[in-house]
């Protein structure tokens, strides 16, 4: 999925915040003016197209190149 389109994250985006934050499972700062997007788009080189590629982005503005993946749990 990485490459297609950046993936929004319910994130809040800090760009130091790797270097401070937990080292398993981060979550983020609390609060912020933009969100995490990751993994770059086709409108990007191949060196963006990788979960480990985050940007900040502020909410409500809209691109062709960004959008989010549904989670679904599975019934039992």
């Amino acid at each position: 999925m990485s490459g297609n389109v950046w993936e929004w994250c319910h994130d809040y985006f800090e760009p130091d915040y790797y270097r401070r934050g937990a080292e398993v499972n981060p979550s983020g700062p609390p609060t912020g003016d933009s969100r995490v997007k990751r993994g770059g788009s086709y409108l990007m080189g191949e060196e963006y197209g990788s979960v480990v590629c985050r940007e900040g982005e502020i909410m409500g503005v809209g691109f062709n190149d960004v959008g989010f993946r549904l989670v679904c749990d599975e019934p039992e």
